[in-house]
């Protein structure tokens, strides 16, 4: 048994290497009204998530608007959607969307076997097309949105991971959403902050994680390649308690470790 629990994740990661071809097909003539397919969304997040903290217990007892919404997106081509906004609201939402139904089917990111589960195998169906969490935030978000500040709005059910919004994206407004999620990120010290004696700055390991893709950021902008760094990407949305600390050529950085529990008490199916 010990034998397949170790070879389980090794399984999953060499599944998702492959990239499956995606395809998505609409049930209507008509482009999908992002306002009232994202409804059922916002009115649960309201309900259910306070500061970040999602009551599981008591979204488990009420999952009809989650699952009106899941079964709604199975007649989505999202490439009808009228605006690259709309569609990078939409992917998120998906995402986030299909992190809370599997939770409530009894998956978290507790461990690494747990994580192959609950981000490589299939969780929601758009368009007729099933689809893993990793192919939505690695294949669809990153590929063709290019847009960094998705990491600040994906939230993979676990404490590390920046807050879970009480309201879902919105086509007019999701990238003021996401600035103001890493502004929040940033300034929460449980997660981030600033040592200015030590001359350190500790932040979350999603910043090493994915560094490529704010060092891509800043290369779009026309910074230079020896000025491009994590901490220059984050400059616009540093807290104003680090003052000039960002620029201090002496500034260490290092990441903190992740805490993959659970974003909120477990619900029943945990058990």
């Amino acid at each position: 048994m010990k034998r397949l629990e170790i070879l389980i994740p090794w399984i999953l990661l060499l599944t998702a290497c492959a990239e499956r071809k995606l395809e998505f097909k609409s049930s209507s003539d008509q482009p999908p009204d992002l306002k009232v397919l994202t409804k059922p969304l916002d009115e649960l997040l309201q309900e259910h998530v306070e500061s970040g903290r999602v009551d599981y217990p008591a979204l488990e007892r009420s999952p009809e608007p989650l699952h009106e919404y899941l079964a709604s997106l199975q007649e989505i081509d999202p490439a009808d959607l009228p605006t690259s906004d709309a569609r990078l609201a939409f992917w998120i939402n998906t995402y986030n969307a299909a992190i809370l139904s599997r939770v409530l089917e009894g998956l978290d990111a507790s461990s690494l076997i747990s994580r192959g589960r609950l981000f490589k195998s299939d969780a929601v169906s758009v368009g007729g097309q099933a689809l893993t969490p990793d192919e939505i935030e690695h294949q669809i978000l990153r590929k063709q949105f290019e847009e960094p500040l998705i990491h600040f709005g994906l939230v993979c059910a676990s404490k590390s991971c920046p807050p879970l919004r009480s309201e879902a994206y919105h086509a007019d407004r999701v990238r003021e959403q996401l600035a103001d999620n890493l502004r929040a990120f940033l300034a929460d010290e449980s997660k981030n902050r600033l040592d200015a004696e030590s001359h350190a700055l500790y932040l979350s390991e999603i910043f090493d994680w994915f560094e490529d893709d704010f060092l891509a950021a800043l290369e779009r902008k026309g910074i230079p390649e020896d000025d491009r760094s994590v901490v220059r990407f984050l400059r616009p949305y540093a807290p104003s308690a680090w003052g000039d600390a960002l620029d201090d050529p002496d500034l260490e950085v290092e990441h903190q470790d992740y805490d993959w529990s659970l974003n909120g008490p477990a619900p029943k199916s945990h058990d």
